[in-house]
């Protein structure tokens, strides 16, 4: 089997098994569009094709695919995951969010290295020297998780922060709860059901930008709890 039919057999058989435990069909359909990454990418392309910062932002674009070269969607050793859909997809749809919204050049960009610090040899020093200006360096800043810094005080960070990072990150949780059910990890799921709660609904109740997707929010939140509960009984 190639490995587009060894993908496709994957995306089908995740598919089919979200809808044998009964998850929302929109939450289904949504992840089976999120899956087309090749799509989902010229989709990316022609929003930036009609803006005045294009060169800009194609530039973040080149730098985040480049650096997340060879990573998969798939969490860790024991569990498969998206293995088969490369990383750069997910900056690709925070990028997506941050389009539709009208957010900053700069934050557009960063929506697109929003990891490159956190998950790969990339460094603020790198991406200055790239051409990265120094708003765009501060919001990928805002949302990198320090080697130093512990969980507890990078989440009171997260749900301190305010202006665009503040909307790149409810961004960013919003794609990951929908990467997430093609994940077995119940300890994890746990964890980030509990720190979607605490941080991003209030965020997502709070912010006028984000007052179309509260309610798509809430959905996948309430999906990804039945889906962790069949997970636990399965």
């Amino acid at each position: 089997m190639n490995n587009r039919l060894y993908g496709q057999h994957k995306i089908q058989k995740l598919l089919k098994e979200l809808e044998r435990r009964r998850i929302n069909g929109w939450v289904i359909d949504t992840l089976e569009k999120d899956l087309d990454y090749e799509e989902n990418e010229k989709i990316l392309l022609e929003y930036i094709e009609t803006s005045l910062f294009r060169e800009k932002i194609i530039k973040a674009m080149e730098i985040s695919k480049k650096a997340h070269t060879g990573q998969t969607q798939k969490r860790s050793q024991d569990e498969e995951g998206l293995d088969n859909i490369p990383y750069f997809n997910h900056p690709v749809q925070v990028a997506l969010m941050a389009c539709r919204k009208n957010l900053s050049p700069e934050a557009i960009q960063a929506s697109l290295l929003h990891d490159v610090v956190e998950d790969t040899h990339w460094s603020p020093k790198d991406l200055e020297k790239e051409g990265m200006e120094q708003k765009t360096l501060n919001i990928v800043a805002n949302l990198t998780k320090d080697p130093q810094e512990d969980r507890r005080a990078y989440l009171n960070r997260v749900k301190n922060l305010t202006g665009e990072a503040k909307l790149i990150k409810c961004f960013d949780r919003y794609h990951n709860i929908l990467r997430s059910f093609s994940l077995k990890d119940i300890k994890f799921l746990n964890r980030y059901i509990v720190e979607s709660e605490e941080i991003y609904l209030p965020a997502f109740a709070k912010y006028e930008e984000l007052s179309d997707m509260k309610i798509y929010f809430n959905i996948l939140l309430q999906e990804i709890k039945k889906f962790r509960l069949r997970q636990q009984i399965s």
